[in-house]
C-alpha cells in the first residue's frame, strides 16, 4: 500500500475534521423543567413583578434613613432639639440631660428598625426566600413607627405595604417555587462515618 493509502486509511479512522461535524450539548437554560435559569447568574432567572416588589420595600428603608439622617441634625442642634422629632416633643425634656440621651438611643433604635426590617425582606425576596413575605408584612408596622419620628418617615409607610402586598402575588408565588425547585437540588453533605477500619479484612489475613 502505497503513501496515498495510508493516508486515506488514517483520514477515514481519525475522521475528516475539515468535514465531520463536533456534537455538542446545547445550552442548558434550565436545570430542571419549569425552572428558567438565567445565563449570567446560574441561579432561577429574576422576575419582574418580585423586583418592583423589592423595589417598593428598598424605597421605604430609603426613606428613613432620609428620615434619621435629618433627625439627626436637628438634634444636634440645640435650637431644634425640641421638635426634630415627635417623641422629644412628647418628651418634652431639656437637652443634654441623661433623659435626652435615652431619647437619641430610642431615636437610633426606631430609625434602625424602620431601615433593616423593610430592606431585609428586599434582599431575601431577591434570593427567592418565601419567609420574606412575613418580613414584608412585618415591615408595615415597623414603618409606622414614623409617628415617632419627623414627616419625612410617612413616606416609609405606603411603600413598605405595597412591596408587602406586591410579594403575595401570583408571579411573585411562582418565583419562590422556582428556588425552592432549585435549592432542592443541591447537593447533600456526604455522611461522615464514625467507625472506619484500616488495613487488611478479618477474612484476609
Amino acid at each position: 500500500m502505497g503513501s496515498d493509502g495510508l493516508q486515506a486509511a488514517a483520514s477515514a479512522l481519525a475522521g475528516d475534521p475539515a468535514s465531520d461535524e463536533i456534537l455538542t450539548l446545547p445550552p442548558l437554560d434550565e436545570l430542571a423543567p419549569g425552572i428558567p435559569i438565567s445565563g449570567t447568574t446560574g441561579q432561577p432567572r429574576r422576575g419582574k413583578v418580585m423586583a418592583v416588589g423589592m423595589g417598593f420595600l428598598y424605597a421605604s428603608a430609603i426613606g428613613a434613613v432620609m428620615s434619621l439622617a435629618t433627625a439627626w441634625w436637628d438634634t444636634i442642634h440645640v435650637a431644634t432639639w425640641p421638635h426634630s422629632i415627635r417623641l422629644y416633643a412628647l418628651a418634652n425634656v431639656p437637652p443634654g440631660s441623661w433623659q435626652s440621651v435615652l431619647l437619641v438611643i430610642a431615636m437610633a433604635l426606631i430609625g434602625a428598625a424602620m431601615v433593616t426590617v423593610p430592606a431585609i425582606a428586599g434582599f431575601n425576596a431577591w434570593n427567592g426566600h418565601r419567609w420574606s413575605r412575613i418580613v414584608g408584612i412585618v415591615a408595615v408596622p415597623i414603618s409606622g413607627l414614623a409617628w415617632f419620628m419627623n414627616p419625612i418617615a410617612w413616606v416609609g409607610v405606603p411603600l413598605a405595604a405595597i412591596g408587602a402586598a406586591i410579594l403575595w402575588t401570583r408571579p411573585v408565588t411562582r418565583y419562590y417555587g422556582h428556588w425552592e425547585q432549585f435549592r432542592a437540588g443541591e447537593p447533600r453533605r456526604p455522611v461522615e462515618y464514625t467507625q472506619v477500619v484500616y488495613g487488611p479484612l478479618s477474612h484476609f489475613p
